[in-house]
């Protein structure tokens, strides 16, 4: 890098150009990071959501979920600091079947820092037993406090979808 080496005659002082561009430089991501930084360390990494299983109970195998599509879910909150798990909805690809959570964990729900918590959703009464190949997408509401009017900084989040390419048949009321 070479110094200026202009002298300086009394008159009005000149910004060269290399000085102007090395300020704005290193003006412009030092009030970009600025906003950005407050809001990430606020609200940290959302939970994550993992299908762990796809079942069905076909016919009146299961007395308790005649004709039901069953799907396991793993929430994980890989922070250390506790989450709350305020609604959760969806869509799926598959007609006239009406997925429902099923407690517990009861709505609101927390999952602890760096732990997870299992979660089944069952479509009863669906009046099918065929074999469902179907896309889902979950859609959920978190914070870090227990009810979600004290926790402003968190909207709706919508995970990508999941394919379910099998809905195999499990007769004992659970899926394995």
């Amino acid at each position: 890098m070479q110094e200026d080496t202009t002298k300086n005659t009394g008159g009005p002082s000149k910004l060269s150009r290399r000085t102007l561009a090395a300020g704005a430089a290193w003006a412009v991501p030092a009030i970009a990071v600025a906003g950005a930084a407050p809001a990430y360390a606020l609200s940290g990494k959302k939970p994550t959501w993992t299908l762990k299983d796809a079942c069905k109970f076909p016919g009146r195998a299961c007395k308790a979920y005649p004709f039901t599509y069953a799907l396991q879910y793993e929430v994980c909150n890989n922070t250390n600091k506790d989450i709350w798990v305020y609604t959760i909805t969806y869509s799926d690809t598959l007609a006239g079947v009406n997925f429902v959570h099923k407690a517990p964990p009861s709505l609101p729900f927390k999952v602890e820092a760096n732990k997870c918590v299992t979660l089944w959703f069952y479509a009863v009464g669906s009046g099918n037993s065929a074999n469902a190949t179907f896309d889902l997408t979950l859609c959920y509401t978190w914070g870090h406090t227990q009810t979600a009017a004290g926790d402003t900084e968190h909207s709706q989040v919508c995970n990508p979808a999941v394919h379910i390419d099998h809905t195999r048949p499990w007769g004992d009321c659970a899926c394995p």
